[in-house]
C-alpha cells in the first residue's frame, strides 16, 4: 500500500477512535453527575391550572388585538414616565 492511504487510514481511524471515546468519557461523567437527582413526583404546574373553570365544553375565545395593543402602549408608558 502507498504510504499517503496508510496516513489517511490511520488519521481517518484516529479521528473516529477519538470521538468515540470522548462521547463514552463525557456519558459516564454525565450519568455519573446525575447519580443523586431524580424528578419530582408530581408536575410542578400542576397548581397553577385553576381546576374550577376546567370546563372541557367551554367555548374557546379571541382576545381582542386592539385592546391587547392598548394596555401595552399603557403599560409601556407608565413604566416610561415612573423612569424619569
Amino acid at each position: 500500500m502507498n504510504t499517503g492511504v496508510i496516513t489517511f487510514l490511520f488519521v481517518i481511524f484516529g479521528s473516529i477512535s477519538a470521538g468515540v471515546a470522548t462521547g463514552a468519557i463525557a456519558h459516564y461523567l454525565g450519568n455519573e453527575s446525575l447519580a443523586g437527582i431524580s424528578s419530582p413526583q408530581e408536575n410542578p404546574t400542576t397548581q397553577y391550572i385553576d381546576r374550577k373553570n376546567n370546563d372541557p365544553d367551554q367555548e374557546f375565545s379571541l382576545i381582542n388585538e386592539q385592546e391587547l395593543l392598548k394596555e401595552i402602549n399603557d403599560i409601556k408608558q407608565r413604566h416610561k414616565n415612573s423612569r424619569r
